[in-house]
């Protein structure tokens, strides 16, 4: 049996599962190339949502995260040449990025929401002068070349690997970290961590898309909608893989189905919808599994 405080999550899931099985086969529907771009969408959406909800569960919420995968986007779509260079350019903005943000947070205790909010509103007219205002084509097929998924999607996981293991290791007891120090480790993990991986998720959208947009990419909305679907916490804390890898699926799924099968605006309103349900999910999901850590153990019945 699974330990009482995730018993919750696991019923959640099971729910997100149930969703999945009966919206993935709507979106994939009978076009042949349909299955293959939905994993695509599924998958770039993912990879945002993942660094979304790390920087919640840190309980340094990286409110930037649109901004940093437009500007991520746009920086790779405008270099000359797409090659080592694009790659370098790509993680050094998202690490510059993120080790500034931790910068204020860390010494003058500013509140993360507070910071990414205002590099959100720096980043994203910074996106659009890389970029003239414009969209900016890659050039030929608009193809990332296969060295170029490796080191893009193997570095953005293993920071996100080396994120989990510093949280969990700081966590354990392994090291202590008092005063200011105590708000570097999440920080580190929630704000540096994360503006790498959705820097790269820019520049992953940017090469399935053949071209950039200064603007948010459309996938940051579901991105937010599905790390809250999934269960994650918004007072940190909470958060799980499998949920928010069945909320990608689900989120994704459903949105491009009402896009094309009904009202297209609509599709917007229902991701909305959905990112309200998970508030509202996260929230009972907090309670059950707070009571849960909280109730008395039962007393072991004597060996006789």
């Amino acid at each position: 049996m699974p330990p009482p405080r995730l018993r919750p999550y696991l019923l959640w899931e099971a729910v997100l599962l149930v969703g999945v099985l009966v919206a993935v086969p709507l979106a994939a529907g009978s076009d042949e190339d349909a299955p293959w771009l939905l994993a695509g969408d599924i998958a770039l959406v993912g990879f945002l949502a993942g660094a979304f909800a790390l920087s919640l569960r840190t309980g340094t919420p990286n409110l930037a995260v649109g901004g940093l995968a437009a500007t991520g986007g746009v920086l790779t779509a405008g270099l000359a040449e797409v090659g080592l260079t694009a790659l370098v350019g790509v993680l050094i903005f998202g690490a510059v990025a993120g080790l500034s943000m931790v910068a204020l947070v860390v010494p003058l205790r500013l509140p993360a929401w507070a910071v990414s909010t205002a590099a959100l509103a720096l980043l994203l007219p910074l996106a659009a002068a890389f970029s003239d205002g414009r969209i900016v084509g890659l050039g030929g097929d608009g193809a990332l070349p296969g060295v170029g998924v490796v080191l893009l999607v193997t570095f953005g996981l293993g920071s996100v690997g080396v994120a989990l293991w510093w949280q969990r290791a700081g966590s354990g007891g392994r090291w202590t970290l008092d005063g200011p120090d105590a708000r570097l480790r999440p920080a580190m993990v929630g704000l540096l961590a994360t503006s790498v991986v959705a820097t790269v998720g820019g520049a992953l959208i940017a090469f399935w898309q053949g071209a950039a947009t200064p603007g948010q990419p459309p996938q940051v909305t579901l991105a937010v909608a599905a790390a809250l679907l999934g269960g994650t916490g918004v007072r940190g804390r909470l958060a799980g893989v499998a949920g928010t890898a069945l909320a990608t699926a689900l989120v994704v799924s459903l949105h491009r189905w009402v896009e094309a099968e009904t009202y297209p605006p609509a599709a917007n309103l229902v991701v909305g919808l959905l990112a309200a349900v998970g508030l509202i999910a996260g929230a009972v999901l907090s309670r059950f599994t707070t009571n849960a850590r909280n109730a008395p153990e039962r007393p072991k019945a004597p060996v006789t």
